[in-house]
């Protein structure tokens, strides 16, 4: 006997109710771990603060000196100095307003952006999957798939790595092609180019399949984020 119509949509409806439920829950669970990884030992957030304090001086974060300087203007207390000047100096200038806060707080905001990085990847990618009121179900699933699945996630998140927040632009981008919102596609991962290099390679499925907005969008996107660095950062 065929379950009715009516009765499969209200199923479904409570079945993605609970997963949203899950998700909030794991998330929450994911956060509060944070306190394992004590402020002075966030080795990969470091950099990125260190950049944004740069630009905040008026140096150039993909310098050396300049990082160090900015390290030792502020009495980080941190127990090792942690920098990188291979990151693009678009990096200091787009954290540069959090950069104003002091180290741990700025740490928080980063921690919090990092971990909502990993749960967007996970319910774009649900989203891309799946069309219809199933769309629904799957964002949760693919976002608890992340909470949940990938044991090192609570201490990507207390490290304060990049990557799970690049993950999530690239999951927006994905998503972005695959419904056609082409300004979503381009923006996301433009931003994601200026983070890091590597999300540059979506840029190669935009133009096989000739998206041609979500590249036009992408390319502004880049310019203004262009512009912005060249104004607030003297490169050397």
């Amino acid at each position: 006997m065929a379950i009715p119509h009516s009765q499969l949509r209200r199923l479904l409806m409570v079945l993605s109710i609970a997963a949203w439920v899950g998700l909030a829950r794991q998330t929450h669970t994911v956060w509060e771990s944070r306190a394992d990884i004590h402020e002075s030992l966030a080795s990969d957030a470091l950099p990125i603060y260190l950049s944004g304090a740069a630009v905040i001086d008026g140096g150039d974060p993909t310098q050396a000196h300049d990082l160090i300087m900015a390290y030792e203007r502020r009495g980080m207390g941190t127990g090792a100095l942690f920098f990188s000047t291979l990151y693009p100096a678009s990096v200091g200038v787009m954290v540069a307003p959090m950069a104003q806060q002091p180290w741990v707080d700025f740490l928080g905001i980063w921690r919090f952006l990092v971990l909502l990085g990993a749960a967007v990847a996970g319910v774009a990618g649900g989203l891309a999957s799946v069309r219809g009121p199933r769309a629904w179900l799957a964002a949760p699933l693919g976002g608890l798939i992340v909470m949940a699945g990938f044991p090192l996630l609570s201490q990507s998140m207390g490290l304060g790595q990049a990557n799970l927040l690049i993950a999530g632009l690239v999951g927006l981008s994905i998503l972005g092609l695959s419904r056609g919102w082409a300004a979503m596609a381009g923006s996301a991962a433009a931003v994601g180019v200026a983070l890091k290099l590597v999300p540059g390679l979506l840029f190669w499925p935009m133009v096989m399949a000739r998206r041609w907005r979500s590249i036009i969008v992408g390319g502004v996107t880049g310019l203004l984020l262009l512009g912005w660095t060249l104004s607030s950062v003297s490169l050397e």
